[in-house]
Formats: structure tokens, C-alpha cells, sequence
């Protein structure tokens, strides 16, 4: 069955024929939300009337207190507005200067565009990004997509950022990375990093001058959604950075890492952490209008105690004197403030910083000290939607009700007081609890107000209702709290300010001599006794901590349970020294490992039924099998082969992991390559490459059997791997690709061909397979892609078949231009570049033809027609060429 037809069959009608005249997009009474992804046409008719009325006054009700009178309809108005386009140069590399001299003056002269009778400005810099390497239009990402008089600067951007030259990027999204203050050689953590774009910011920053060797630092980008994951991954290999860790955890759950110092064990703390946790995504309402139908203040509730785990599971991971930022897209409170003012409690050794004089070009507002409080209430859009809100809050305050009846029984009973007699069986009495229950619940049924503007303020949390999804530290801080913790240090970004979306920032510093954790008071703790057993899963795993206590009680506890008897089982097998803290207690050594429940069930499935907030913040983490390594005597788990170990130099024989990852597995280990690896020789012999220029300790690969690709990492990232053999990393992705296995090996004698996304690190050492090309030879190579041997030089000629650099001849270069090596192949008849479409032609930009092409070669693609020989640029800022990259230099 076609997939149209499947769909229309599940939801039980009729799919509709296609046709020109009609477009294919669902009404909201057939189920469609994404009413406003549609471009072109539909935004050109996008106004404020055409939001719906009963979203607009629940987020008026919700948002205007917390904006300046005065500036509220100008607030209100921005946030109805389509988003302007923004990109980033990349910063590291020697190309920076030449791509900011092509914008200047290829589009920022440009005249404005009139569309519909409208104008709008050409690219602009940013006024408050240093340097002039951000840049923005007044025209939005759909409109630059489709908009014809456009399609010349459209092309340019999407080729420069397929090649890594620049990154599309939200303006608000650039300024938590410029506020963590990242310096070279730190350790850098992002804890929700997808889909990438403030981590290939960071990267930049590790890494500004691409001399990974003598590098000690390292970026890990993690995400709790594998396919966000591979994003990310798509994202940083833009950059080709060796510096680079890709991680698969939930961020509240971050596993500690021990790595060998000096002959020690020592934990891994990072010195920068970014946490830019999921939210509501208030601020993204100019970028995603849909969202408009579907607002309502009730996810910023539920994702608040999600925010608080992220944030200080981030806080104990940070390196004493170490700087942390918390950001969410947002102007929720809930989200924002309260979430700063719990981790300040909970966390006494971190204070907040005042970066009121970093960025003095950026309009911002300061932080709250004070919000109201109403009880959170959804926008129904129908009664029976009410109605099912009102079951659902009357089952919850009958929940409350009972435990809190149960908890009073059995504290009277710890007290001594003797339970009460038995009702005779002929006059049955309703317990209290029962009681209590029913009481709770038909209060709460007939609590719910009409509208959220009608929701009643709350002045304490004693206030709360039973079955609320409030906690006490969703209010603001007391006067006293208020006046040490400095709340107004934190950046809010309303949109109107700047024509941005709206953001929250709020910078950290750990102090040098960390002081105990604040013990939560007794009712806040039996509240969220549940919530931070999901963070405490991690050093459970380790071993370091030991299981929660068992309770007698199904549901979320029980899968917690579970999951934590799964670890302590791996921690023992891993750690068969270490003794568990009930002395005798017999380890269930009988449980399989695949019984236990999947790893991102229970920690996140409360709050992803509390809150409504986009799907792919809250999507469960999907477990790998198990595929654990178990030390040499220990009892392998069932699911998981034995291997035997590693035969690698005597530094990599200690550390490496004795098994190998079963086939069903999501995660592979990077192994190291051993020494007498059989492609290794043949890489050295045939591209000329000896130890000491690419050391043995730097190559890895994901499976030591076949080893189908071979990556180059740090020593940094190295050591983040193989330091510990039983770290609890689950790895997407580490450093870059260097080579892959040929298929034609047979005719070239290697087994390896080289790959574009390393080549600009194994360059300088070749010493065979590397040739210059004249400047208009390269030329050719770029634009049309494949020549004829003919056409090429001598020394192509004369080598064999097979994978080599094609290294620009500087000699010949033009004015201004830079160093550039490219991969291509040698064929029997011809000679061909390995490099994707748009990457060539964004370097096809960078390097115009100077002579035109051969006869007998391909013609050059119409986004590198425009440099023509008459065209030529012939001084640096003619040359004008898209942002550094590895592949350009």
C-alpha cells in the first residue's frame, strides 16, 4: 500500500488526489498542526490577525507581566513576525578574511529587494558579533529559498555551508557560546548539543589554528536522541576536526569518565559545559509559526524539573574554577529563572557571573527577581478536550490524596498511636484515605478555570493544589535569597530589541574549593526523591554509588529499580574488586542484562507526559544492546561474546577493551590500530608516510577486524577513550576519516584510499602521491570535476592508478589567494575530484578559471560560469573567497 493511502487508512478516510491547483496540506480538523510550513505565497500573506485568537490572550496573560509595559504591543508584534536569515563565518582557518571580503562586496552592496511592495535590506553584519563575521538579512529562510531575484545569493550560502566555509545559524543561538568564554586546549562539554550549531562554535574555539596535535583539548557533543545525534554528526564534520567526541546520553544522566594520570585513576571534569536544555521553545515562535496553534503554558511547567537534573548533573561535571552557561530559547520563568535560583540553592559552590560589559552591543534585559505565579491551565480548543483535562487532574488529586494519606498512617504509626478498630462488617465505613480521595478529586475536577487568564495567582507554594504539576520551586526566591543570588545577571533577549528570537543566558562560575551540595529539605526531597534518582544512575553504573533502596511500589520506580539492578550488575562485572554497601547481600548474577528496560524509559517518561513541548526536546533515548567488555576472569554476560584481547603497543595493551561490540549494537568502541595492523604498511610504503609524521597512536578505527575506516584523533580524544578501558561512553562519532578500504585495491597495490575530510591533516606529510597543479589547471579540477589524463600534469601522468592530493601550485596562484589540497583519483583515462558537489563548487568560487576549460572536459556548473577569464579577480579583495575550511587550505 502507497504511504498516502496507508496514512489515510489508519486515520479512516479517503486520501485526497493530487493535483497542481491543490496543495497537499491537511486542515486542522483532518489532524495537520503544520499549517504555516508552507512558503512562498503564505508568508508573503502572514499577519497578526491571522493567529488564533485564544492562543494570543492565553500568551498575553501569561507573558505580559513579565515584559515592560510600555513595550508590550511592540513585543507582541515581533513575536508575529517571519525570523530574518543570519549565517556565521567560520572562525578557524586562513580563508576568514577573504569569505568577510566576498560578502562586503559581492551582497552587502547590493540594492534592497522589493518583494510583494515591500523592501527589504541586504546583508548586514551584526553590530554586536565581534569582527564583522556574523551577518544577517531582513529576508527569512523560506522567502531566500524561493524567492528568484535571490537564487545567486541562495546558492552561494548553501554551497559555503555544505563546505564548512560558513553556518547558518540564529543570532541569539551564537551568544551562549561566546559567553562560555572557551579558550585553546579546554576541555568543552555540550550536554544537549543537536543539532550542532553552538557546537561547531565551540569547536572553533578549542581548535582555532587546526594544530590537533599539540592540542590538550576536546569537544563532546552529546544528545539523548541517536537520530539528533547523527545530525550532530553531519553538522561537525562540516569542520573535520580530529578534537571531536559524539555522544548518545540523556544529559541528566552524564556518565563520569576516569581516565589514567600519571599511573592514577582520576575522574574527568571539563572545563567549560554548555547547557542548553530543552524547552518550551517560546522564543522560536517567529521561526516556527505553527506553533502558534498548538501554545500553551503548560509545558514550560513540566519541563522544569527535567531542567533542574540537566543543569546540575552539568554543575558536578564542571572543573573547579571552570565556567558553565544555561540557556534555553525561551522567556518562560519557569524555565529561566526558577531553574537558576534551584541550581543556586542546590549548588552553593557556583555563583553567577555578571557579563553586563561583554558583548556592549548587544540590547538585552536583566534577569527577574520576582514572577507571579497561576496555576497552569491549557487552551482547550473543545469541551470534551476540557473534560479529559479535568479527569486527568481529578486522577491526580486522587493519587495525591492517597499518598498523602498513607504517609500520615504510617508516621502515626512510627509514633506509636494505635491504628484504629475495624468497622463491624455490617456497617461498612469508608476509609479516610478513601475519603480523602474523593474529596480531592471532585475539588479538583471543579477547580480547572475557563482560560488561562482566568488561573488564579498563587503567593506561596502552600498554596498549591493537590495534583498540580507546581512545585515549590517554580516560585521566585524569598527577599533574603534574592539579595546573594543576583538573578538580575542573567540576559534576557526579547525579540523586539534586536529583530531576534527570544533567548535566555545565564553564566556560571564553580568556585576553586567546592563545598557540599545543599540537602533539600524533607518535602521537596519526598517530591523529587523520584527525579533525582534518574541522575543517580550514573554513578551507579560506575559503581561508585550504591542502588536506591527497594521499594514496594509498581510504575516508575519499579522500571527505576530495574534499570539500576541492570547497572549494579555490569558495575560488579566490570569493578569485581569493589563491594556493595549491604555486606552479604548476594548479587542477582541470574538476571539477563536484556530483560532490563530500555535506558531512557523511566527518567524522562514523567516528564514527557507533563509536558507538551516539541517532540524531537523530549524524544526517549533509544539503549543500545549491551556490549559492555568484562575483565579477564570475570563471567561474561550472555548477551555478549568474549573476545580475545587486543594486541596493540604496550600503552594501548593496558587500556584497550578486551571485547569486541556485538553486530546488533548502535555503538561501536574506537579501538586503537595495532602496529602490526596489515594495511598499515601499505599506507606508509605507498603514500609515504612515515611514524613519526602520523603516529600510530593517533589512528583508530571502529572495529580492529575489518577496519573499513580509519579515523585520525587528538591525543586528547584518545585518551578520552582508551584511558579507561570500561568507560561508560556510548560513542556516535570521534575525530575525522582519514582512509577508507578500496574496492579496486587489486590495481593500485593499497588497500586505502584517502578521504576529503582528513586530507587537509596528511597532506604536509606525503611524500609520494601528491602533485602540483598549475593555477589554471586547478582551476579546470574544480569546475568541471573530472579532466582528461591529458589535461593534467606530468606527474599524474606517470602515477599509478589510484587515490592521490592535488595540491595548488602557489607559485601560479593569483593574488591574495591561499594554500589549497583537494583528493582526486587517478583512473585509467581520466582524473576525477573526490569531493561532493557542493563543496567543489563552493571552491570552485574560491579559485575561478583563469583559462578556459579543454575541449574535452566537462562544462563547469552554472554556479562557476560567473568566473569567467575576463572576471578574473586579480587583488585580494576581487579574490574574495568563503570562510576557512581544512579542505581549503
Amino acid at each position: 500500500m502507497p504511504r498516502t493511502k496507508k496514512a489515510a487508512f489508519h486515520r479512516g478516510r479517503q486520501p485526497k488526489p493530487k493535483s497542481d491547483d491543490q496543495p497537499q496540506q491537511r486542515t486542522e480538523e483532518e489532524g495537520g498542526e503544520k499549517r504555516q510550513q508552507q512558503v512562498g505565497e503564505k508568508w508573503k500573506s502572514y499577519k497578526f490577525e491571522d493567529l488564533p485568537k485564544e492562543r494570543v490572550r492565553a500568551f498575553s496573560a501569561f507573558y505580559k507581566p513579565l515584559v515592560p509595559e510600555a513595550e508590550w504591543d511592540c513585543f507582541l508584534r515581533t513575536m508575529a513576525t517571519p525570523l530574518p536569515s543570519t549565517f556565521r563565518i567560520t572562525e578557524s582557518g586562513s580563508q576568514t578574511e577573504r569569505t568577510r571580503a566576498e560578502i562586503e562586496t559581492r551582497f552587502a552592496n547590493q540594492p534592497p529587494v522589493v518583494i510583494d511592495g515591500k523592501e527589504y535590506s541586504p546583508v548586514q553584519p551584526l553590530p554586536w558579533f565581534p569582527n564583522r563575521l556574523a551577518w544577517a538579512t531582513t529576508i527569512s529562510r523560506p522567502m531566500l529559498r524561493k524567492c528568484p531575484q535571490l537564487r545567486a545569493f541562495h546558492e552561494w550560502l548553501s554551497n559555503a555551508t555544505a563546505a564548512g566555509q560558513v553556518s547558518r545559524q540564529e543570532s541569539v543561538s551564537m551568544i551562549p557560546p561566546m559567553l562560555l568564554d572557551v579558550r585553546p586546549g579546554q576541555r568543552v562539554l555540550d550536554m544537549c548539543a543537536a543539532p550542532g550549531s553552538k557546537t561547531a562554535q565551540l569547536i572553533e574555539k578549542v581548535l582555532p589554528n587546526n594544530d590537533f596535535a599539540g592540542s590538550n583539548g576536546c569537544v563532546i557533543g552529546n544528545d539523548s536522541d541517536l537520530r539528533r545525534c547523527h545530525t550532530l554528526v553531519h553538522q561537525v564534520q562540516r569542520l573535520r576536526c580530529p578534537n571531536v567526541v559524539i555522544t548518545n546520553h540523556m544529559a541528566q544522566c552524564f556518565p563520569s569518565v576516569y581516565v589514567t594520570i600519571d599511573g592514577k585513576k582520576e575522574q574527568l571534569y571539563y572545563d567549560r559545559i554548555l547547557c542548553d536544555v530543552p524547552c518550551s521553545g517560546d522564543g522560536t515562535l517567529r521561526k516556527a509559526p505553527d506553533a502558534w496553534w498548538t501554545w500553551s503554558p503548560l509545558p514550560s511547567v513540566g519541563l522544569h524539573p527535567i531542567q533542574c537534573q540537566i543543569a546540575q548533573r552539568g554543575a558536578r561535571l564542571l572543573a573547579p574554577g571552570g565556567r558553565m552557561v544555561y540557556s534555553t530559547c525561551t522567556l518562560s520563568p519557569f524555565e529561566d529563572e526558577a531553574v537558576v535560583a534551584t541550581i543556586l540553592r542546590n549548588c552553593p559552590y557556583l555563583s553567577l557571573v555578571d557579563c553586563s560589559a561583554e558583548l556592549p552591543n548587544l540590547r538585552r534585559c536583566p534577569g527577574l527577581a520576582t514572577w507571579p505565579v497561576r496555576e497552569p491551565v491549557g487552551v482547550y480548543s473543545s469541551e470534551r478536550a476540557k473534560e479529559r483535562a479535568q479527569e486527568r487532574r481529578a486522577q491526580a488529586a486522587a493519587n495525591a490524596a492517597k499518598q498523602a494519606a498513607r504517609k500520615a498512617a504510617k508516621e502515626a504509626e512510627k509514633a506509636g498511636a494505635p491504628a484504629p478498630a475495624p468497622a463491624p462488617e455490617a456497617t461498612p465505613v469508608p476509609a479516610p484515605a478513601e475519603e480523602a480521595t474523593a474529596a480531592a478529586a471532585a475539588a479538583a475536577a471543579a477547580a480547572i478555570p475557563a482560560t488561562p487568564e482566568e488561573a488564579p495567582l498563587l503567593a506561596s507554594p502552600a498554596q498549591i493544589p493537590l495534583g498540580s504539576k507546581l512545585r515549590p520551586s517554580h516560585f521566585p526566591p524569598t527577599a533574603e535569597e534574592a539579595s546573594w543570588m543576583h538573578l538580575e545577571r542573567c540576559m534576557r533577549v526579547y525579540p523586539h530589541l534586536q529583530d531576534t528570537g527570544g533567548f535566555f543566558i545565564a553564566v556560571f562560575a564553580k568556585a576553586l574549593e567546592v563545598v557540599p551540595e545543599r540537602a533539600a529539605p524533607e518535602a521537596e526531597a519526598a517530591e523529587e526523591d523520584e527525579d533525582k534518582a534518574g541522575a543517580a544512575q550514573a554513578d551507579v553504573a560506575e559503581g561508585t554509588a550504591e542502588a536506591a533502596p527497594r521499594r514496594n511500589r509498581p510504575g516508575r520506580g519499579h522500571r527505576q529499580r530495574q534499570r539500576q539492578a541492570h547497572d549494579a550488575i555490569q558495575a560488579a562485572r566490570l569493578h569485581p574488586n569493589k563491594r556493595s554497601r549491604a555486606e552479604g547481600e548476594e548479587e542477582p548474577a541470574d538476571e539477563a542484562p536484556e530483560e532490563a528496560p530500555e535506558e531512557g524509559e523511566g527518567a524522562e517518561e514523567e516528564d514527557a507526559s507533563e509536558a507538551s513541548g516539541p517532540e524531537e526536546e523530549k524524544t526517549p533515548e533509544p539503549a543500545p544492546s549491551p556490549a559492555e567488555p568484562a575483565p579477564e576472569g570475570s563471567p561474561a554476560p550472555a548477551s555478549v561474546p568474549s573476545a580475545p584481547a587486543t594486541t596493540t603497543d604496550a600503552a594501548a595493551t593496558a587500556t584497550a577493551p578486551a571485547a569486541a561490540p556485538t553486530a546488533a549494537s548502535k555503538y561501536d568502541f574506537f579501538v586503537p590500530i595495532a602496529e602490526g595492523h596489515p594495511g598499515l604498511a601499505a599506507i606508509r610504503s605507498h603514500y609515504g608516510i612515515t611514524e613519526q609524521q602520523l603516529p600510530l597512536s593517533c589512528l583508530m578505527s571502529r572495529n580492529e577486524a575489518t577496519a573499513n575506516n580509519i579515523y585520525l584523533v587528538a591525543p586528547s580524544v584518545r585518551q578520552l577513550l582508551v584511558g579507561d578501558a570500561f568507560h561508560p561512553l556510548k560513542v556516535v562519532n570521534a575525530g575525522v576519516r582519514v582512509f577508507e578500504k578500496d574496492r579496486a585495491a587489486s590495481t593500485n597495490g593499497c588497500p586505502y584510499r584517502l578521504l576529503q575530510e582528513g586530507i587537509f591533516y596528511l597532506a604536509p606529510h606525503l611524500s609520494t602521491r601528491k602533485v602540483l597543479f598549475p593555477r589554471h589547471i586547478f582551476g579546470w579540477l574544480l569546475s568541471a570535476r573530472q579532466l582528461l589524463l591529458s589535461d593534467t600534469p606530468k606527474g599524474v601522468q606517470d602515477m599509478s592508478l589510484g587515490s592521490f592530493v592535488a595540491d595548488l601550485d602557489m607559485a601560479t596562484a593569483l593574488p591574495g589567494e591561499t594554500p589549497c589540497v583537494v583528493c582526486a583519483h587517478r583512473g585509467r583515462n581520466s582524473v576525477a575530484i573526490m569531493v561532493s558537489k557542493q563543496e567543489s563548487q563552493a571552491l570552485a568560487h574560491l579559485y575561478p578559471l583563469t583559462v578556459p576549460l579543454p575541449s574535452g572536459s566537462k562544462k563547469p556548473a552554472a554556479a562557476t560560469e560567473v568566473s569567467s577569464p575576463a572576471a578574473a579577480p586579480t587583488t585580494p579583495a576581487e579574490v574574495g573567497a568563503p570562510a576557512a575550511t581544512p579542505s581549503s587550505q
